[in-house]
This record gives structure tokens, C-alpha cells and sequence, in this order.
């Protein structure tokens, strides 16, 4: 009995790790431009085998090929069988992001890697892109809940529907349309009469 308790002692210890360990990526629109934020959080690794050294980095989204990366400027490719998820999410075209802070982690979909810092170590703080003067439907994100995954860990891009705001001079125009329309219609009544 005491063995089966410690056992699910440990079970429980080790799921509750493993759980805190991914990385979440929320995108809201802020101020007209579009904001992806990630949770502090630490990747476990170590079951991903190095697929390529250097291969770039920065700040920039990719939507229609299932990229993204944050922060970093050279960046190592990790990948193995056990690599999966979505290879687009969205229509977009690439596009670089014009200030980000933190950093150091992207993915790329549609070959099937995630990148790592040179230098981060699997730790990373919270970080930030911004794409100024942009909407979530302008940059061709599809709303929707991305997961990234492999045997030790996760990555999830979460993406919410476009939050569009009409401008005054739009529902002013509606309104005068709106008058415009019970005029004409009440000129027509009066000359049937």
C-alpha cells in the first residue's frame, strides 16, 4: 500500500512538471498593432537531436508555412520523429516584426523543427513581438488553439478572432444612410396619398 501511494505520489509530481513546462504564445491586438506574448516557461529537450547550427532567427511570423520565431539572433534547429504539429496557421506571408523583447525560440511546421537560442538553455522569460499598425486579419492569422509537440514537451500559438471596432465616421455614415432611408420612404408615402 505504501509502495502504490509513493508511486502515485511520483506519478503526480512528475505530470504536474511535465504540464508547467510548455511554453504558451497568446496573440491580442493592442493599440492597432498585434502583440504575441509567451509565458515564462522552460522546453524540455532533451529527447530532440540537433538537425542544424546557425540557422538564423529573429522575430517574424510565417503563417502560411507553420513558422515563427522570437527573439534570438542565431538559433539551432532540434528536431526528431516524435516532432508534430500544424504546418500553416494562417494564410499569410512571412513578415518580420517591428520590436520584440526577450526572446531566444521559434517553430518551424512545415519542416518539422524547433529553434533554440544559442544560449538560453531551455529557460526563457516572457517575450514579446509587436507588429505595429496591423490586425490579426491583416497579417492572415487564422483564430485558433496551434499546438507544436514532441515527446518531452509543447509549444501552443494561441490566435483569437479578430476583435474589429467600428470607427465613429463608419457608424455615422450608417446612421445618415439609416435617416436617409425613413426620408424616402415617408416622401414616398406622402405622394401615393
Amino acid at each position: 500500500m505504501k509502495f502504490a501511494l509513493s508511486g502515485l505520489l511520483l506519478f503526480l509530481l512528475v505530470s504536474i512538471q511535465t504540464a508547467s513546462a510548455a511554453i504558451v504564445i497568446n496573440v491580442t491586438e493592442e493599440n492597432g498593432n498585434v502583440v504575441f506574448t509567451s509565458e515564462a516557461g522552460s522546453l524540455d529537450v532533451s529527447s530532440l537531436s540537433s538537425a542544424m547550427s546557425g540557422t538564423g532567427g529573429g522575430s517574424f511570423i510565417d503563417p502560411s508555412n507553420g513558422r515563427f520565431g522570437i527573439g534570438g539572433a542565431s538559433q539551432d534547429a532540434l528536431s526528431d520523429d516524435s516532432f508534430s504539429g500544424p504546418s500553416a496557421f494562417g494564410t499569410g506571408a512571412s513578415r518580420s516584426a517591428d520590436s520584440t523583447t526577450g526572446g531566444g525560440f521559434g517553430v518551424n511546421g512545415t519542416d518539422g523543427w524547433l529553434t533554440l537560442a544559442n544560449d538560453d538553455g531551455g529557460s526563457y522569460g516572457v517575450s514579446t513581438m509587436t507588429f505595429n499598425n496591423a490586425t490579426i486579419d491583416s497579417l492572415g492569422l487564422t483564430p485558433g488553439e496551434y499546438t507544436w509537440g514532441w515527446s518531452g514537451d509543447f509549444i501552443r500559438l494561441n490566435i483569437p478572432v479578430s476583435e474589429v471596432i467600428p470607427e465613429p465616421v463608419a457608424a455615422s455614415l450608417l446612421l445618415l444612410a439609416g435617416v436617409g432611408g425613413l426620408l424616402r420612404r415617408r416622401a414616398r408615402r406622402k405622394a401615393t396619398v
